[in-house]
């Protein structure tokens, strides 16, 4: 998970994505259904 407290939450309306934002400067996409980590995105503000 994040290193710091989550920002905002995405739900995609197609697909079993969920995207989490962090005050860790990260991104992270998951699997809605399974709870698995996609891929993280690095360096937001």
């Amino acid at each position: 998970g994040h290193k710091a407290n989550i920002t905002a939450l995405a739900f995609h309306p197609q697909y079993s994505s969920l995207a989490t934002s962090s005050e860790d400067g990260t991104i992270k996409v998951w699997e809605f259904e399974t709870g698995d980590l996609e891929r993280t995105l690095r360096g937001h503000t």
